[in-house]
């Protein structure tokens, strides 16, 4: 494969498009203000599959978004130890955070930690409580959330938040709809589509590698639908390889992505990686070295921490500050009165690049100076 290729005027277009975050109108006439739930606070609860970076950073801007709007009284929150940790924030929020209008229940908080038994039992409790509205909104965070209740079996107003590929996974029925009068979803509109766009216009592979688990979700978190999609739009060939995930430990998921990576090398020109728990971050370096071996260039749908990590590409955000803001917006427009399926799902955001260096040079691919000049991240070595 050519190494050293320029910037088409296409991918800097998309680029310029892109840089802006683009809110799609149409529920102007929803009211924003605070108020009560008939003169008591409105109540939330939170429900994940398991902790994730971004799930406690979409609580962190959520919550900053709902005091500007002048729900909660301002404050600063701290950051804890462990980034992915959103139960320890949780209880912040709900043990300190001044509000007449709206309280965090702490005692109405799910998570997995991504095991299915404990999946099972925790959609169980939580469609129980619900059904009871024990509380008056739930946000549920990611994928496994999305899936367990987004469903008529309650009618608690439900915001699901930061799920992979909602449609594909089968939690809404378009992007337009949630399928539920209750649900509502944030779609990232055309977020991976427009990631698979750039991958190809920089690289022109013909063969682009991609692994996941063979289940609904697993399609999901590797972007499979996007990929098969682009691949007939743009005529390249994906080569797939399947790695078993669920009931199996971080260590074993990490080994058999290795043995699929190890496959694929002699295979492929370029690799997605998704979300599979054998491609989390702490994986990173060790698992990229067949694909350094082989000069394959790899994108991350995950951002800039996948780059930082070894990943040579991704987009990054500086933060998830302007998506809080839209998803406080959503929740204030529901207490006000607003049903959740009648809110715009959809939302831009835009494709900044990352780049790593040292990455780039493990490959001997010569990063061209027109990338680097609207690169947003640039990482000179590989973090351990």
């Amino acid at each position: 494969m050519e190494k050293n290729k320029s910037l088409s005027a296409a991918l800097v277009a998309l680029l310029v498009i892109a840089a802006y975050f683009v809110y799609f109108s149409g529920d102007e006439e929803f009211e924003t203000e605070p108020v009560t739930n008939d003169g008591a606070p409105w109540r939330i609860g939170y429900y994940e599959g398991g902790p994730y970076v971004n799930y406690p950073e979409y609580l962190r801007y959520l919550t900053y978004g709902l005091m500007e709007l002048g729900w909660i009284e301002e404050a600063t929150l701290p950051y804890f130890e462990d980034e992915n940790d959103a139960e320890v924030l949780w209880t912040y929020l709900a043990n300190n955070l001044q509000s007449d209008y709206i309280v965090f229940v702490e005692g109405a908080f799910w998570s997995a930690e991504w095991d299915n038994e404990l999946r099972n039992y925790n959609r169980s409790d939580a469609i129980q409580r619900l059904a009871a509205h024990e509380v008056d909104m739930v946000l549920a965070m990611g994928t496994w959330a999305g899936m367990d209740l987004a469903t008529d079996e309650h009618d608690v107003p439900t915001l699901v938040i930061s799920a992979s590929d909602p449609l594909g996974a089968g939690i809404i029925e378009s992007e337009l709809d949630s399928g539920h009068d209750h649900v509502h979803v944030k779609v990232n509109h055309n977020l991976y589509i427009n990631q698979i766009n750039l991958f190809y216009d920089i690289f022109k592979f013909e063969r682009l590698g991609v692994v996941y688990e063979d289940t609904v979700e697993g399609h999901a978190y590797a972007n499979l639908n996007e990929l098969r999609e682009m691949s007939e739009m743009l005529d390249f060939e994906l080569v797939e390889c399947i790695a078993p995930e669920q009931g199996f430990t971080d260590e074993e998921c990490k080994e058999f992505v290795v043995e699929c990576y190890t496959e694929l090398a002699p295979q492929i020109d370029a690799l997605w990686v998704g979300l599979h728990k054998g491609e989390g971050l702490v994986f990173i370096p060790e698992i990229l070295q067949p694909l350094y071996k082989d000069d394959i260039p790899t994108w991350s749908s995950q951002g800039a921490q996948w780059v930082e990590k070894g990943v040579l590409m991704s987009i990054c955000r500086k933060d998830l500050s302007h998506a809080g803001e839209w998803e406080a917006e959503v929740i204030a427009k529901i207490f006000n009165g607003a049903t959740p399926r009648d809110l715009e799902q959809r939302y831009e955001e835009p494709l900044l690049i990352a780049v790593n260096l040292e990455a780039a040079r493990q490959i001997g691919y010569v990063v061209p100076e027109s990338l680097l000049a609207i690169a947003d991240e640039i990482f000179y070595e590989i973090g351990e």
